[in-house]
């Protein structure tokens, strides 16, 4: 998780008392934005609202699956082809579509192949 957020360190406490805290790298502030996605398998985006949410836009460039939940400006940049789009306040939905991309590896790969030609679209140079 990169970033720090009002709500940064009960999302860390969450992971820590759910025992999967290890499975999570805990960033904070970051400069490096594109070396960071360029580690990552997966983009997820949880908000309850966004405008036309810049990091989504980011996660194509990377080549990254996109899981974001279905708020604001979101639904202009994700579909099912570079990804999905998920309920606010749902992480087993989130869940679910990030175990299924990690279960389904030609899956992601369809999206990230899809999410890096969305990148090339002439709205996001």
């Amino acid at each position: 998780m990169a970033g720090k957020g009002p709500l940064s360190d009960q999302v860390g406490a969450w992971a820590e008392a759910a025992g999967v805290a290890g499975a999570f790298r805990f960033l904070g502030p970051v400069s490096t934005v594109p070396a960071h996605l360029a580690a990552a398998d997966i983009f997820l985006l949880t908000s309850r609202w966004e405008n036309l949410p810049i990091s989504i836009v980011e996660a194509f460039h990377a080549g990254l699956p996109v899981v974001a939940t279905d708020c604001g400006g979101v639904r202009e940049l994700v579909d099912d082809s570079v990804g999905a789009l998920v309920p606010v306040d749902d992480p087993e939905a989130s869940a679910a579509v990030l175990m299924r991309l990690i279960d389904e590896p030609q899956l992601a790969a369809r999206a990230s192949a899809a999410a890096k030609a969305r990148a090339r679209e002439p709205r996001f140079i």
